[in-house]
């Protein structure tokens, strides 16, 4: 963990009491054991809590770490080789702009809120955004990432966008497009972060509770359609515009050789069918979900090494949001998403070093 130069840093003790921390300093991590640490900037006007854990992985694989117990737009993430760093921010106040959830600086996460801000402006508060924090309500009383389905006014249904489902996904979203059209939303959301690791499998914590109507693309209501979420990972070749996919193809464009997706229902010709009875188990208690990808082909190693492959991770509290569909007030409660890769060379070569 680096600081800025001048910064200090203070560690809590089991007792709650805070004391600075020396560099070097060995921090227990045994079992789970987590650590709040403060950093306090040079000036002293700036502090921040982080809360810092460890888990060990067997030889073999690693994992990239989301953690989203926290309380606004910067979702962080570590890579390491042989553990993974957790991080919790100091809550921010929720009456907040609506922008905290949105940062487009973030190198990593996205979602839809800025589209919705300009259909909603200053008319939603910004607990009544798509993507937002559940703040409290995650798997162990904290904090966690709340996506849910909502109206998007008057604006919206000029362009015949009626809703607007929770998002959070890796990639680049384009506000200017989401409100012209329904093909030009569609194209509004960019998918994918080149990686160096075959990904295997993603692990998250959910919960959801779909609304009571479910509305097709033309608000019309569909008497006995439960809504469903969505997750899944996507791996693909990015030799492609822009290197990245859209919303038109994000998961079915030929590129992709790996793909891991909770369970729906589709259609003979692979297309989603609404349901009544929905199939992948997420229920209103938070339950832990281990997706592993399936692949077509294995990644060229070496177009790999250069970064030639690129890796999705995408939520949705309606499924089928992206095609305008979906139950107002269904909420997709996420936490603890971990994303196992698979080592390679080099890795293998920096533990024998390590060793």
């Amino acid at each position: 963990m680096k600081i800025t130069p001048g910064a200090i840093v203070y560690i809590y003790g089991d007792d709650g009491v805070k004391r600075p921390f020396n560099n070097g300093e060995a921090v227990d991590f045994a079992d789970g054991k987590k650590t709040l640490v403060e950093v306090i900037s040079e000036d002293r006007s700036y502090s921040k809590q982080y809360e810092l854990s460890m888990i060990v992985k067997p030889k073999g694989s690693f994992e990239f770490a989301f953690d989203f117990n926290t309380d606004h737009e910067f979702y962080q993430y570590s890579k390491t080789k042989k553990g993974v760093g957790y991080y919790k921010f100091k809550p921010q106040d929720p009456r907040a702009q609506a922008s905290m959830f949105y940062n487009p600086d973030d190198p990593y996460w996205k979602n839809g809120n800025p589209g919705f801000a300009m259909s909603r402006g200053t008319n939603a508060t910004p607990d009544q955004y798509p993507t937002t924090v559940g703040f409290g309500a995650g798997p162990d009383g904290s904090n966690c990432i709340l996506m849910q389905t909502l109206s998007t006014g008057g604006l919206g249904a000029m362009a015949r966008i009626y809703i607007a489902a929770g998002s959070l996904f890796n990639g680049e979203f384009d506000p200017a497009k989401a409100l012209k059209s329904r093909s030009a939303a569609r194209l509004s959301t960019q998918f994918g972060t080149p990686v160096d690791h075959k990904p295997l499998s993603m692990t998250v914590d959910m919960k959801y509770v779909p609304g009571p109507i479910y509305w097709d693309e033309d608000k019309h209501e569909l008497a006995g359609i439960v809504d469903e979420p969505d997750a899944y990972v996507v791996f693909f070749r990015n030799d492609v515009p822009g290197g990245r996919l859209d919303g038109t193809n994000v998961l079915t464009h030929p590129n992709i050789i790996g793909k891991a997706r909770i369970k729906h229902r589709y259609n003979a010709d692979g297309s989603n069918q609404e349901t009544g009875s929905p199939i992948h188990g997420i229920t209103g208690e938070w339950k832990t979900f281990t997706l592993e990808l399936e692949y077509t082909q294995e990644p060229d190693p070496e177009v790999l090494k250069n970064m030639g492959y690129s890796m999705i991770i995408g939520f949705s509290s309606s499924w089928q949001g992206a095609d305008f569909r979906g139950a107002l007030d269904s909420k997709l409660y996420i936490d603890n998403i971990f994303i196992e890769m698979e080592k390679n060379e080099d890795d293998e070569k920096e533990d024998v070093n390590n060793d």
